[in-house]
């Protein structure tokens, strides 16, 4: 028999585009359908809040039912808790909520606190020995006769190999929401003859990162033609991190940037000091008093700080210079 297990679709999230993510389920529960899946396993963060809109709840519900013969186990995560969510209270005819254990077939999906057997699956949410809360013990994990855990939480695809030999597997989301969560997302296809396992690539948009080197450039002209060589793929929503030490400061007008560049949807400056900004530190000017103020916070700055410290002291030297030409 063939299960596929995903988690952390987080329908109904703020600022993000929900008919993404339920497109991105929709090819999920249609996959399923075409392996003819025994069960689909949802490990948790279903919804993003225990309040979810009545549009979203009615778009999901027209989901389950269009795939009336697919069963579904579903577990509550942080963000959709089963005494808050009153959805998990009158789920559809097909979805089940696992509240210990429940009999897929010949294989037992079971929650990590249920005695099971070898012939089970351990369907939790949270995080393995700390983390972000929930968290979930190794201990608990590999003290059960589980042959494969399943783990909702974590939003990137994580593959994790406990001392009893048994694998307890992250799906990460099926999309990504934004450049916190970059990379290929997807989901799993389990085999229950062995509890053998293998990720499923989603479809659907990818946000990337591209951490470009500016150090050679010298001005706006170089470095709009250095992200211009650069062609994301199609199905890549771009963002350029700028990187590197520059020669000589300029200002980087990353919002100008954007408006002569379509392959980025935003671009961030993270290039850092270069030696050439602190040449007048020593002498008894503005310039030098503002470098060596800025200097002098350096030597005891957090590196959270760090940064923004630094941008500080390219765009003031910048400024300065700028005027005393």
């Amino acid at each position: 028999m063939k299960l596929i297990f995903t988690a952390d679709t987080h329908f109904d999230s703020a600022g993000s585009k929900n008919s993404d993510i339920f497109s991105a389920f929709e090819y999920f529960c249609e996959y399923a359908k075409s392996i003819n899946a025994g069960a689909v396993l949802l490990g948790g963060d279903l919804f993003d809040t225990p309040y979810p809109s009545k549009e979203a709840t009615a778009v999901l519900n027209g989901i389950f039912k269009k795939y009336a013969d697919l069963t579904f186990v579903a577990i509550c995560g942080n963000h959709d808790p089963y005494e808050k969510t009153a959805y998990y209270r009158s789920l559809p005819e097909n979805v089940i909520y696992l509240k210990d254990s429940v009999k897929i077939g010949g294989v037992t999906v079971c929650t990590p606190e249920t005695p099971c057997d070898k012939n089970s699956i351990i369907l939790a949410h949270g995080t393995v020995d700390g983390g972000s809360e929930p968290i979930i013990s190794s201990r608990l994990l590999e003290s059960s006769n589980a042959s494969l855990c399943l783990l909702g939480h974590i939003h990137q695809n994580a593959e994790m190999l406990l001392k009893n030999g048994v694998y307890a597997i992250y799906s990460g989301a099926l999309i990504g929401r934004g450049f916190d969560e970059c990379g290929q997302k997807g989901f799993y296809e389990i085999e229950t003859d062995d509890f053998s396992f293998k990720f499923v690539p989603s479809k659907g948009k990818i946000y990337k990162e591209y951490f470009i080197d500016i150090s050679d450039t010298v001005n706006l002209e170089m470095l709009l033609e250095l992200l211009n060589s650069i062609t994301p793929a199609q199905n890549e929503i771009a963002r350029a991190v700028l990187t590197g030490k520059l020669s000589a400061p300029y200002d980087i007008d990353c919002a100008a940037l954007l408006q002569n560049t379509s392959q980025f949807v935003k671009i961030k400056d993270k290039t850092m000091l270069d030696i050439s900004y602190l040449e007048n530190a020593g002498e008894n000017t503005l310039e030098g008093k503002f470098i060596r103020l800025i200097l002098q916070k350096l030597q005891t700055a957090d590196d959270s700080s760090k940064q923004k410290l630094e941008d500080a002291l390219k765009a003031g030297v910048f400024a300065m210079r700028k005027q005393n030409d």
